[in-house]
């Protein structure tokens, strides 16, 4: 269960302006409030659904997961938040540290230093005309997993053909990026 409340958007730099989050596992009741007139509302989310709501519908309506009835033993489930920002590029995400938040959870997160560890990169706008690149930068980064550049040829791999992973041959299907 998860009280009532509105999205804290505004303890994160730049700001989060939309929730959107997947129910898995056992079906449970989302609620909606109207904090002035209390009205609430009520809808299921079963296995598998998603559901998204954007900054002035979170200043509006309170959300919760309300507890079961007493007695019933519902089943397993999770749900997957995410906090997303409209912005193009979001190079980096400062939060303040709130009353009771551990020390693990990091305050600061820089994604502009993630692209210079592995290939690729994260933006859409930088990953543009970019997927012949990707291709040479997976074969090195596989190489140096020892799992390429052997693999079979013209066997598919989640979208990427083994000609587009081995000597820089092209790719009779066009490349996508893999993030």
């Amino acid at each position: 269960m998860k009280s009532m409340h509105h999205d804290n958007y505004q303890d994160r730099c730049p700001r989060a302006t939309a929730t959107l989050g997947i129910s898995l596992g056992q079906g449970r009741y989302f609620a909606f409030q109207n904090p002035v007139t209390h009205e609430e509302h009520q809808v299921v989310t079963e296995n598998g659904d998603i559901f998204a709501f954007d900054e002035p519908f979170n200043n509006l309506f309170k959300h919760a997961v309300p507890p079961e009835a007493p007695g019933t033993a519902p089943g397993k489930r999770i749900a997957v938040i995410i906090w997303a920002n409209e912005q193009d590029h979001v190079p980096r995400m400062v939060r303040e540290k709130n009353p009771g938040m551990r020390d693990i959870v990091p305050l600061k997160v820089d994604w502009d230093s993630w692209g210079h560890c592995v290939p690729g990169a994260l933006s859409r706008r930088d990953r543009e005309g970019r997927s012949e690149i990707e291709a040479e930068y997976l074969v090195d980064y596989l190489q140096r997993l020892g799992e390429g550049p052997d693999i079979p040829e013209c066997q598919n791999i989640d979208g990427w053909t083994a000609n587009a992973l081995t000597n820089g041959v092209e790719s009779p299907v066009k490349l996508q990026s893999f993030y």
